[in-house]
């Protein structure tokens, strides 16, 4: 069969297409806007914009707000929701890729990792913590990355999609994101919307994070597996 044959060509094109639909789909879409978000949040954090943070980045968040002068009440885990949503919408509409099971982690790191150096300049985070985290979090692509090198057939195979593993988080790793969030969260909730008392459930936070993150740590560095 020649190079130029039309049915060798649509075989080809028709084998591209399967490689994109990995890729566009409606959770990945989801996951990638929340990507793209995220600076936006670190930038309002930053510049001391708290309210309109806790209202999160997406359009209708920030209309709402906007329109009410009451921002703090604005639910704050936009970002989990999403979270949420994509890998709801990946089940449901049997869209489940292995470049989703990458994104949607690293959505995560990128979030976490963003919110913890801005709220981390603004002093509404310990540097402890903020250094803690960026560790637990750096242990865990760098291992993912090296695992992935080590397992590629040559050194092409490093960005392909087809027949890579697919991350797939454990409930240790599930726990310990929900407290990193649910403690940037609450330092950010605290600076938008003080209520008397919450400094004390803010700081026990912080000290569950941080025990949650070494941990984690400990899992990678001892047993060599991320979680």
């Amino acid at each position: 069969m020649s190079p130029d044959d039309p049915e060798a060509t649509t075989k080809k094109d028709r084998a591209s297409n399967d490689k994109m639909l990995q890729v566009l789909t409606l959770p990945n879409a989801i996951t990638m806007t929340r990507i793209a978000c995220t600076p936006y949040l670190g930038h309002l954090i930053m510049q001391g914009e708290y309210k309109f943070a806790v209202g999160g980045t997406s359009p209708f968040s920030l209309t709402i707000a906007l329109l009410t002068h009451s921002l703090a009440y604005v639910v704050l885990a936009v970002a989990s929701v999403s979270d949420w949503l994509d890998g709801y919408l990946a089940r449901k509409l049997d869209q489940r890729t292995v470049v989703g099971t990458f994104l949607d982690p690293l959505a995560d790191k990128f979030m976490v990792g963003t919110l913890c150096v801005s709220l981390g300049y603004v002093q509404l985070l310990p540097l402890p913590l903020v250094v803690v985290i960026f560790g637990r979090d750096l242990l865990l692509i760098g291992g993912t990355l090296l695992y992935r090198h080590r397992t590629r057939k040559s050194s092409s195979d490093f960005f392909q999609t087809n027949n890579a593993f697919e991350v797939e988080p454990t409930l240790t790793s599930k726990v310990n994101t929900a407290l990193q969030f649910t403690t940037l969260g609450g330092a950010l909730l605290q600076a938008a919307c003080p209520i008397p008392g919450s400094d004390v459930a803010l700081h026990c936070l912080l000290y569950v994070c941080s025990i949650s993150d070494v941990f984690c740590c400990c899992c990678v560095t001892l047993l060599g597996t991320p979680t």
